[in-house]
């Protein structure tokens, strides 16, 4: 068995990662070496490395890899603006007329690779159900936004309140609740 007293073979030089450092120079035996990466990068391979009596490094070559949190989809009747998945990329989401957003407006892609928040989901926005008025009519049942209900009454009644209603996008009627009182 050969004992070297070095690590300095060209063909065994330790080389800086692409987008990373490495710390320590000393090739002499026992001597270690170390990498690390740039921010949005993740280390592959040997953080610490260390010349052998066999004139070699231990370990597996280092490498810098980008950091990716995966692709993020636009939420069921929303939409997302922003497409990159790198450390620190921010995506956007809204919904569709009508619909209100539960979880994160915002989503950022963390050193972890994994995205900050809550999936963004867009629930429709329901304003709960009107009540016929007694001695009159009532039309439409639909409760969601632009949806609107119409009231009336019989003969010898009259409207107090609001004749026509609407579901706004705040998941509210607006007007006021209609009643039919005689003459």
């Amino acid at each position: 068995m050969n004992i070297y007293d070095s690590c300095s073979n060209t063909l065994r030089t330790l080389n800086v990662p692409s987008h990373g450092s490495k710390q320590g120079s000393n090739d002499v035996v026992d001597s270690v070496v170390s990498f690390s990466c740039d921010y949005g990068y993740r280390l592959q391979g040997s953080a610490r490395r260390t010349c052998t009596t066999q004139g070699t490094w231990d370990g597996v070559n280092a490498e810098c890899v980008e950091i990716h949190c995966g692709p993020l989809s636009a939420p069921f009747h929303g939409n997302k603006q922003g497409s990159n998945d790198v450390v620190d990329s921010v995506v956007l989401f809204s919904c569709d007329r009508g619909y209100r957003l539960e979880g994160s407006v915002r989503r950022t892609c963390t050193t972890q690779g994994i995205w900050d928040g809550v999936n963004a989901e867009c629930v429709e926005i329901h304003c709960g159900h009107l009540n016929a008025v007694s001695h009159g009519s009532k039309q439409g049942s639909n409760d969601v936004v632009d949806a609107v209900v119409l009231f009336s009454c019989d003969r010898g009644y009259r409207l107090q309140g609001s004749a026509r209603r609407t579901c706004t996008r705040n998941g509210t009627w607006d007007g006021v609740n209609a009643e039919c009182v005689g003459q």
